[in-house]
């Protein structure tokens, strides 16, 4: 599966990690398929990874209101 860009530009690679046994960090589902591969942290863990509903939902990162 891919997804599409989206300002164009064809489509993203997505890598299959539904072997690496992740999780939502959010809701607890699991993740089979990420934009990226990721890598372990030194503590053996990926971090916060988030399945692609629970990052859709996310608040953007930064603070981007006018001021």
């Amino acid at each position: 599966m891919s997804f599409d860009k989206p300002f164009g530009g064809g489509q993203r690679q997505v890598h299959d990690v539904s072997s690496l046994g992740i999780v939502c960090a959010n809701c607890g589902t699991a993740v089979a398929e990420l934009p990226f591969m990721p890598t372990k942290r030194m503590d053996g863990t990926y971090g916060k990874i988030f399945c692609r509903e629970c990052n859709r939902n996310r608040a953007p990162r930064g603070n981007f209101r006018n001021q």
